[in-house]
């Protein structure tokens, strides 16, 4: 198989999207699509507020409760996934991945009282750095692109699903880009150059790299802000569907995103996002949803994993590229998260396209 690898630009560009946005990277492949915006879930259905999302949720539960097929949900602490939770028939399996090498789950109790609310079977999955060492360079090497850490813990629930002979798999994602849930990127009108400091992972290898800039110039507005809310659709929405969608794929399992199907059906309300209420449509659904199941809304607790154990202890185990060697030497407080950005480039140079 010929690859066309641009090894500067693909590095500069992961390091600082956390994924190939312009897809200048590895060019076939199965799964390697090109996607736009909202290729993989055009939200057709418009809503206004939360009372006709759940409307349109009950519509897809009703189509559920006559699909004479084994249903399953990738589930965990937030609103997104509990709103979907109540869509399953009751009885129906519910996958949650936790770290072995975690001291203590923060998500796990409220998982447990979801699945309890709904009668859903909870399947625990264990994940270990094993894992990840068993199935990053496959995982690469079928997606054509760098792997977000939370892939394979997804990878490991979707293996189980399938080992239970589960044919559809339902998920909250695409609620957070399209809802307001990045209220915090969203906070506040954004000059390019400070924009550019808060959004991308890790430091530009150089400042003045126009390549990488091209990728906001057309949602700047001549007064030099830029329009978030679209960038985020068009940049951390598709490294989110590249992160997410090939992996049911790879099992054969019906991925059914709901709220990837929901859309609104008027301009995200900044002025309510920035007042502190993010995913507004999505809390009044989930108010109503369960408002006699005795259950507080809990804060948002950020999808956990153990990366600063594993980099501590396997950053070293790999060959570093030449401007990644130098990159580390020239940056010394990456956090765990850049490391793994930094990480997983000398894999796929070294191990995957063996330059």
């Amino acid at each position: 198989m010929s690859i066309e690898f641009n090894l500067d630009k693909s590095i500069d560009e992961f390091l600082a999207f956390q994924h190939l946005y312009s897809n200048i990277g590895w060019t076939e492949g199965i799964h390697n699509r090109k996607y736009d915006e909202y290729s993989e879930c055009p939200r057709n259905i418009k809503v206004n507020n939360g009372k006709e999302a759940v409307i349109e949720l009950t519509k897809f539960k009703n189509k559920l409760l006559n699909y004479n097929k084994k249903i399953g949900i990738l589930i965990s602490s937030g609103i997104d996934s509990a709103t979907i939770a109540k869509m399953l028939p009751e009885n129906s399996y519910a996958f949650y991945a936790t770290y072995v090498e975690r001291e203590k789950d923060p998500e796990i109790d409220i998982v447990k009282k979801y699945c309890k609310i709904n009668k859903l079977n909870l399947i625990i999955v264990d994940v270990s750095w094993k894992d990840y060492n068993d199935n990053i360079d496959y995982l690469m090497s079928v997606k054509k692109n760098p792997i977000h850490p939370c892939e394979i813990p997804v990878y490991m629930c979707c293996k189980k699903a399938k080992e239970m002979n589960i044919n559809v798999l339902l998920s909250g994602w695409g609620a957070d880009t399209h809802f307001g849930g990045m209220d915090k990127l969203i906070s506040k009108d954004w000059k390019l150059y400070d924009f550019k400091k808060r959004y991308e992972y890790c430091p530009r290898i150089k400042e003045d790299n126009e390549f990488l800039d091209n990728s906001y110039k057309k949602f700047i507005n001549k007064n030099n802000i830029i329009n978030t809310q679209e960038f985020l659709t068009y940049n951390y929405h598709i490294m989110t569907i590249k992160s997410f969608f090939y992996l049911p794929e790879l099992f054969g399992l019906l991925h059914l995103p709901l709220w990837g199907y929901i859309g609104l059906n008027h301009e995200l309300n900044i002025k309510r996002v920035r007042n502190g209420e993010p995913k507004y449509v999505i809390l009044e659904a989930f108010k109503i949803l369960y408002k006699n199941d005795n259950i507080n809304i809990t804060n948002k607790i950020p999808f956990t994993r153990p990366t600063d154990i594993y980099m501590k202890e396997h950053f070293n185990d790999i060959k570093y590229h030449n401007k990644l060697k130098k990159y580390i030497d020239n940056n010394k407080n990456l956090s765990a998260q850049q490391l793994w950005m930094v990480y997983i480039p000398s894999i796929i140079v070294y191990k995957i396209v063996k330059i």
